[in-house]
């Protein structure tokens, strides 16, 4: 914008210098030429227009004009927005600035928690030593929307002014609108998962081992596990029939003696 404006001012200046000295010298000459100029640009643009309909392209000419510099002045002389704003709390030998932005979030933090606050957006804009704050809020349904308007609205002028000490430029425009509750669900902070306890081990008894469940034998492994048992006992028995036979022949072969 400043680059416009400079470019812009120096056109004026120089329009109105050419113009202002010839005007100023030869008064009946810039008449004459005006004149001219107007008369080619009636037969360019509106030959082929009626008397009503000249006058009404002429009309929507002014108009175009009028809307095109008022444009240009609103621009010029509205209060610039700044990136940052000026505590006032310090008066200090200190100048202390704090970015809109920052500002923005803080409101928006504390406009967050408010009871039945679904979502909340915050426009700050810096008039240089001053703030103009824009909230839209989303309650719940439940809400009543007029008092928790005047809550919020107060809320942010203690947070602007107590707490940041800033200074507002007008009073805080507060639009809340109703909405269904279930993003509050959204907005809730993820719980972290408990660590899982390592299982305890209970202590084993003198004498005691731990037994360790093993999956169940097989259909195949069955007749084998029966197999070996049958051949177990058998050779068990065999082993002490040979036992019980083998004690008789030791006791044969001893020799006996007789008391005198």
């Amino acid at each position: 914008m400043n680059a416009f404006n400079r470019v812009f001012t120096v056109i004026g200046l120089i329009v109105l210098l050419i113009g202002g000295a010839a005007t100023l010298i030869t008064p009946a000459g810039m008449l004459s030429l005006l004149q001219s100029i107007a008369d080619a640009a009636r037969l360019q643009l509106f030959a082929g227009f009626s008397d009503t309909s000249r006058f009404v392209a002429r009309v929507v000419l002014a108009i175009a004009w009028v809307l095109l510099i008022g444009f240009l002045l609103w621009i010029e002389l509205r209060r610039p927005s700044t990136a940052t704003v000026e505590v006032m709390r310090y008066t200090g030998g200190n100048t202390i600035r704090i970015r809109t932005t920052d500002v923005a979030e803080r409101l928006h933090d504390a406009i967050i928690q408010v009871a039945d606050v679904l979502d909340a957006k915050v426009k700050v804009i810096g008039r240089n030593r001053a703030v103009e704050v824009k909230v839209d809020v989303a309650a719940a349904r439940h809400a009543d929307l007029i008092a928790k308007a005047e809550e919020i609205a107060t809320l942010t002028r203690r947070v602007i002014q107590e707490e940041m000490g800033l200074k507002l430029a007008e009073k805080p425009q507060v639009s809340i609108r109703s909405q269904d509750g279930r993003g509050v669900a959204m907005r809730a902070k993820p719980i972290a998962p408990a660590t899982p306890m390592p299982p305890i081990a209970a202590p084993a008894s003198e004498g005691t081992s731990a037994v360790v469940p093993s999956e169940p034998p097989t259909a195949q492994a069955a007749p084998a596990a029966a197999s070996e048992g049958s051949s177990g006992e058998s050779s068990a028995s065999g082993e002490g029939a040979h036992e019980e036979t083998k004690e008789p022949r030791e006791a044969d072969a001893r020799p006996t003696t007789t008391n005198p």
